[in-house]
C-alpha cells in the first residue's frame, strides 16, 4: 500500500489488516515514512493507470462506536454491510477512510463538558472501521488510506479537513493520483459527513463531489444534507 506525504498513522491494527477480528485492539500507531517524491509520483501513476479511474471513495467515520457502539446511527448497521457491497462491485484508484480518534478525555465527551458520550477512543474497538469495510477494501483493486482526526484532547473536529495533517494527507492524495471525482458516504448525516462534504468542497471544488445517499446514514436528519446538495448543485447516486 502506498503512502504519501510526510508520514501516515494508522487508527489501529484492525483498520489495516482485515484479519484481525474480535475485541482485540491494536497497542500503538503505526507511522509510516513515506518514500522519495518522485517514487510516490511513479508508483501513483502506476495505480491509476492500472485501475483505469481516476475516482476517489472517501468513507466518513464508519466507525464501531457510530455503528453498534455508544453513539451509534439508528440502523446503520445493515447500509454499512451494503456499503461492503458496494466497494466490492466497484473500482477505485484510492479509498480513504476518516476516523475519529479521541483521547479518553477528550472535550467532546460529556465528563469534560461536551456533547456526547464518550466514543471512538485511541486503542480501544469502538475506533476501528467496521470489518466488512476493511476487508473489502482491501480485497479489490486500489490503495488504502486511513486518515485520523479529533486527536487532539483540545479541539473538536467534526470534518477530516479541520485536522491539518489529515487535510494536507487528503490533499496530497487527490494531487498525485490524479482524482477527478470524489464519492463521499459514511456517518454521520448532520455532522461529519456534512462538515467533511463542505471541506471537501472547498478544497476541490462541488465538480469534483459524488453523494452517494444510499450510504449515508443520519443521527436524526437524514435531509441534512439537502441544503449543500441544492447550493452547488451536487451530482447525487442512488446507486
Amino acid at each position: 500500500m502506498l503512502m504519501l506525504a510526510a508520514s501516515f498513522t494508522t487508527a489501529n491494527a484492525e483498520t489495516m489488516n482485515p484479519e484481525v477480528t474480535g475485541n482485540e485492539t491494536s497497542a500503538n500507531n503505526t507511522t509510516v515514512e513515506a518514500t522519495a517524491q518522485a517514487e510516490n509520483e511513479e508508483c501513483c501513476a502506476k495505480a491509476t493507470a492500472q485501475n483505469g479511474k481516476k475516482k476517489m471513495l472517501l468513507v466518513i467515520d464508519c466507525q464501531y462506536d457510530f455503528i453498534t457502539g455508544s453513539l451509534k446511527a439508528p440502523n446503520s448497521e445493515p447500509v454499512i454491510k451494503k456499503l461492503a457491497q458496494y466497494i466490492n462491485n466497484n473500482e477505485y484508484a484510492v479509498k480513504v477512510f476518516t476516523c475519529d480518534w479521541h483521547p479518553s478525555n477528550h472535550c467532546s465527551f460529556k465528563p469534560q463538558g461536551g456533547l456526547w458520550p464518550a466514543h471512538c477512543v485511541q486503542h480501544t474497538k469502538g475506533a476501528a472501521v467496521y470489518e466488512d469495510l476493511t476487508k473489502a477494501a482491501y480485497a479489490t483493486k486500489g490503495d488504502v488510506f486511513i486518515l485520523e482526526k479529533g486527536d487532539d484532547v483540545n479541539v473538536d473536529e467534526y470534518s477530516i479537513f479541520d485536522n491539518k495533517k489529515s487535510a494536507a494527507i487528503l490533499k496530497d492524495i487527490v494531487t498525485k493520483y490524479g482524482i477527478e471525482e470524489i464519492e463521499i458516504c459514511g456517518i454521520a448525516t448532520e455532522y461529519c459527513v456534512k462538515g467533511s462534504l463542505e471541506g471537501a468542497i472547498a478544497a476541490f471544488g462541488p465538480k469534483m463531489m459524488t453523494v452517494l445517499m444510499n450510504y449515508i446514514c443520519p443521527i436524526s436528519d437524514p435531509k441534512a444534507l439537502d441544503p449543500v446538495i441544492k447550493k452547488y448543485n451536487l451530482r447525487v447516486s442512488n446507486k
